[in-house]
């Protein structure tokens, strides 16, 4: 009977710590207590407690589980409060950095975590220091109270059996709440994560989103499908040319118009250098690029740029660098290839970031450049500088007579953009609603833009004097991690539009070219200038993109104006897109074969 009773007592103990520790949770919500507590009273205002019930059971389940796999108490609940503290705490540096909380699919970056804190450390706040400190005082008092009355005992079948059933239970539970949760759409939980930050805890954000991990075929995925959609795709004759241009392939870091930042006030125009050669240059075009991310996930715009499939198919956050693409794929380099050039792909950061080293390979590139293979590089704000970035394109360049694709990435343009990054500055940022500290931050921020510009004039004057005809294209990769810059921005398509210039040693048609589009658009526009044959399945997405010139998992342009992705319904176009994105990217099975 003591026996009984004693368990009895130990389970009480370890529901009051779930408790306690999700009230902690809740109330220091992303480290800041006044947060957790205005969200709080925002669900009992409003009556949505239901949020704060969804969260409670999520992290209930969690806490279960765990005690099913090592049965042991104390083991089990440190173990998941461990678990559940860490994702709290990466969340909390991840929305403060970029206002996106962590999610599963960030696990797949774990390799890159210590370059990952270079680009942004933020010190936790006195409001999350006393967040750990409750949290493992709430650990101690239940690990004091549980050894009183826990005894060690050999567990029996029958509990075996109960322990079993316990986890089966809570498996479905997770799953229904965490996995099949097309439901919370409505509830804008999952399709806007920064505000699912604002309205959940960072764990139930975390867990609600293991679906996105999930690859599940369109419903009329199949073999039948797809060669009716390849039999009525028209087939063109190619067209033989051998005096096809150079393309020279730019995805600039944090690119975007300064003038454009409304509370910022310049001693001249940031962007006076490349307006000036738009005014001068028949052969230069400037247009809006519209980035599928904000402020960091430079690879999922690397994606669309060298695939030309789109981020539209793709759950948010989820990047195909580290959870898809494990083997030779389809891609724009590839194309390129097929088109008898050479493909080169550089990049001033290391190979490993993104897994580059490979996805390079199974994109197609016939050679590739990292920060490991550059001898002496220039650095410049602590990464290496666009000047060398440009040496490297030119030396590339003059390296061969064979028509060449070349796409690069930059790197000297990265956060953080704090201290005194420069040594000298060509241009002086004043603002009234910032102090000194934020007048730097924008200062070290607009004088990136300035060296990227004078790169992109630096290549376009060597260009002038090759007889080779040559495309020099260069876009933004997203707008810079600057939330707090950004006073004056209403309308959503702001925060996605990045600059595209297009500029070219001959006269060249740019009108194939929209004036908005999406990265993925922008590639397949450009080999319709160099006259290359789509692949039949690009034939369908340009289809897709003449529609929607703008497309992507955040916005999507209709009727020339731009909206949310959710805004828009799926027909048979977005429908045969999708099945052939799936097939290209997951399943890799019909396409390759027809």
């Amino acid at each position: 009977m003591k026996l009984k009773k004693e368990k009895y007592i130990c389970t009480l103990i370890f529901y009051m710590y779930i408790i306690v520790f999700f009230f902690i949770d809740n109330i220091f919500h992303s480290g800041k207590m006044n947060m957790g507590i205005s969200v709080l009273i925002m669900h009992l205002k409003d009556g949505t407690i239901k949020y704060t019930f969804i969260s409670f059971l999520i992290i209930l389940l969690i806490f279960i589980l765990i005690k099913c796999i090592f049965r042991d108490n104390i083991k089990s609940t440190i173990i998941a409060t461990a678990i559940l503290v860490i994702i709290t705490t990466i969340s909390y540096f991840k929305f403060n950095i970029l206002k996106l909380p962590f999610l599963p699919s960030d696990v797949f970056l774990i390799k890159n975590i210590w370059q990952i804190t270079k680009f942004g450390l933020i010190f936790p706040s006195l409001d999350m220091c006393i967040y750990f400190l409750l949290i493992v005082l709430n650990l101690i008092v239940f690990i004091i109270n549980t050894k009183k009355y826990y005894k060690n005992e050999k567990i029996s079948f029958k509990n075996d059996w109960y322990r079993i059933l316990l986890f089966i239970i809570c498996c479905f539970s997770i799953f229904f709440l965490c996995i099949e949760n097309d439901r919370y759409e409505k509830l804008d939980i999952r399709s806007d994560l920064e505000n699912s930050y604002y309205w959940m805890n960072s764990n139930s954000v975390f867990f609600m989103h293991i679906g996105d991990l999930i690859n599940i075929p369109p419903k009329e995925y199949t073999e039948k499908n797809i060669r009716k959609i390849r039999e009525n795709i028209e087939e063109k004759d190619i067209i033989s040319n051998n005096n096809r241009p150079n393309v020279i392939y730019i995805m600039n870091e944090s690119y975007m118009n300064p003038n454009k930042i409304k509370i910022a006030e310049y001693n001249i125009n940031p962007m006076e250098q490349i307006e000036k050669l738009q005014n001068e240059d028949e052969n230069c075009k400037i247009g809006k690029n519209y980035s599928p991310v904000i402020g960091g996930g430079t690879s999922l715009t690397e994606f669309e740029a060298l695939t030309g499939l789109s981020s539209y198919f793709l759950n948010k956050q989820i990047f195909p660098y580290t959870t898809h693409i494990k083997s030779d794929m389809n891609s724009i380099v590839r194309v390129f290839n097929n088109n008898n050039y050479k493909t080169i792909g550089i990049h001033t950061n290391t190979k490993k970031f993104y897994n580059r080293e490979n996805i390079y390979k199974y994109l197609g590139f016939s050679n590739t450049i990292f920060s490991e293979d550059i001898l002496n590089p220039e650095y410049k704000g602590g990464n290496i500088s666009d000047n060398e970035f440009a040496n490297q394109i030119i030396n590339q360049f003059k390296q061969t007579n064979e028509r060449k694709f070349i796409f690069g990435v930059t790197m000297q343009n990265h956060m953080p953009y704090d201290n005194k990054k420069y040594e000298k500055y060509n241009i002086e940022v004043n603002s009234r609603k910032q102090d000194e500290n934020g007048k730097s931050v924008l200062k070290n921020y607009i004088q990136g833009i300035y060296d990227s510009n004078e790169m992109f004039l630096k290549i376009v004057n060597f260009l002038k004097n090759e007889d080779q005809p040559t495309i020099l294209i260069m876009f933004g990769d997203h707008i810079p991690a600057l939330p707090y810059y950004y006073e004056g921005y209403f309308k959503v398509e702001d925060f996605y539009e990045t600059p595209y210039i297009i500029w070219s040693n001959y006269n060249c048609d740019l009108s194939k070219v929209p004036e908005m589009l999406s990265p993925s658009y922008l590639s397949i526009s450009i080999l319709d200038i160099c006259q290359i044959d789509l692949p039949w399945y690009l034939k369908k997405f340009k289809q897709l993109y003449n529609t929607y010139p703008v497309i992507n998992n955040e916005v999507v342009m209709v009727n020339n104006k731009i909206v949310h992705s959710n805004l828009i319904s799926d027909n048979e176009l977005i429908n045969t897109c999708r099945i052939l994105q799936f097939d290209l990217l997951i399943k890799k099975r019909y396409i390759d074969i027809m």
